[in-house]
């Protein structure tokens, strides 16, 4: 977790920073996307209940062309694991 405090060293809020944002960004989604998909046939209601608030968060939060890429890739390949999903629980979430 080291890592995790080089964060705190970037200036967020400085317009030069805003292609490592993207490429950052970008890459957390991947990762994210696999995570979250590899427990939607498996995952208790609640957790993705859960993955449901923080996405949609995510989603407020973001505009332009992330927010494109959000929805027209992250979020459709979501979808389409959850339908293709064999579990009654996530029927009950259609």
């Amino acid at each position: 977790m080291p890592y995790v405090r080089l964060f705190t060293l970037f200036d967020f809020e400085d317009e030069s920073i805003e292609d490592l944002k993207m490429l950052l960004i970008r890459t957390l989604m991947k990762e994210a996307l696999a995570m979250i998909k590899s427990q939607i046939a498996f995952g208790r209601k609640s957790v993705l209940e859960a993955y449901g608030v923080i996405l949609f968060r995510a989603w407020k939060g973001i505009d332009g062309v992330l927010k494109e890429e959000f929805e027209d890739g992250f979020l459709q390949s979501l979808i389409e694991g959850s339908i293709y999903a064999n579990s009654v629980v996530l029927a009950d979430l259609r």
